[in-house]
């Protein structure tokens, strides 16, 4: 037997035996005859869907909803109100309760069944989606205080004059992959702000020139570590837009650092900005192999990775950080394969 849980509410009795008879082997079943006792067998039974009849003496249907909704033990349980009451008024009333559906009596078995499994299906993903994020969450902000302190005892031990060359190098090791692994939390930090909607803008007049200057400044290293040329064409004059200037310089340095990751050793990399009427344009092209053109339409999806049991580097979250940062300025992010030459363009826009 199936071990989903089904919670009849019924004060009518061949109503209930009705619903039994439909459900009774495929699913674990409870039946309750009157409001007070949905709410007490729903708290013991914990169900995970609620066929609820509205018409009942003392607490009706709606009234009892609304009281399942507001059990934090239960705020998964998905609500079906079974009812011959089948006015519009009557059902959006019901759906402004909290019911997940409305089916009305008399009504065909295999429609019952088939709207149940279908809330089961997603009841199931909403537990787990709710459990990946709580983790993420959990591991995002309980590995900022060891990684700090990791990150400072090795910066001190680099500035020791006591180290040889090869301590010093293992020092080094440790601070980059230490400084890899915060930015992979702070990153998840900001995914989880932005799905839950929390992440604001804070708008303020910037001078993009003087963003996009920083941005290739802090991208000379790498660039030089792998011999790239860093060619930038942008307005000698100031060019201003009203965005966060913070997340704005976040997305420029991920679109920088993708392209100098892709490209190869002794390539190119192009950082240009042009403006129109109304919009500013960043493009940044990489030397690299291109996108494949089954990934184009996913590659600003989060944990974008192919092949996860033969991933090497990167987690895939920062172009679909980038996506975010860009709606939530109005903008838009999108990627093309260059024609003509290897590589890919990553055009970002940013409305004035």
């Amino acid at each position: 037997m199936d071990e989903n849980k089904i919670l009849i509410v019924d004060d009518d009795k061949l109503n209930v035996i009705i619903l039994e008879e439909i459900l009774k082997g495929k699913f674990k079943l409870a039946t309750a005859h009157s409001g007070k006792d949905a709410l007490d067998v729903a708290g013991k039974f914990k169900p995970d869907i609620v066929l609820l009849d509205i018409m009942m003496p003392g607490m009706d249907g709606y009234e009892v909803c609304r009281r399942l909704k507001d059990n934090p033990a239960l705020s998964f349980v998905k609500i079906i109100l079974v009812s011959a009451k089948n006015m519009l008024s009557e059902r959006l009333q019901g759906y402004d309760a909290g019911a997940d559906d409305y089916i009305v009596k008399p009504f065909e078995p295999e429609e019952l069944l088939a709207k149940v499994k279908v809330f089961l299906r997603l009841k199931s993903a909403e537990e787990i989606n709710r459990t990946k994020e709580n983790l993420l969450n959990l591991f995002s902000h309980e590995t900022r205080t060891p990684l700090n302190a990791i990150l400072g005892f090795a910066a001190i031990l680099l500035n020791s004059k006591n180290l040889n060359k090869q301590e010093l190098e293992s020092a080094n090791h440790i601070l980059e992959s230490g400084q890899e692994l915060l930015d992979f939390v702070n990153k998840t930090i900001l995914l989880n702000e932005f799905k839950k909607g929390n992440k604001k803008a804070n708008l303020q007049k910037l001078d993009l020139t003087e963003i996009l200057k920083a941005s290739i400044a802090a991208a000379q290293k790498n660039a030089a570590d792998k011999k790239l040329k860093l060619k930038k064409v942008f307005p000698d004059n100031q060019v201003f837009a009203e965005a966060d200037s913070e997340l704005v310089s976040f997305s420029i340095q991920c679109l920088i650092d993708n392209a100098i990751k892709f490209s190869p050793e002794n390539g190119s990399v192009e950082v240009y900005m042009t403006e129109d009427g109304q919009n500013i344009i960043l493009e940044i092209s990489d030397a690299g192999p291109g996108i494949e053109k089954h990934r184009l339409s996913k590659i600003f999806s989060e944990f974008n990775i192919e092949d996860i049991e033969h991933h090497d580097r990167g987690h895939g979250l920062s172009l679909s950080l980038v996506k975010y940062i860009a709606d939530l300025h109005g903008g838009q992010i999108t990627a093309v394969n260059n024609i003509g030459k290897p590589g890919c363009t990553f055009h970002f826009l940013l409305p004035k």
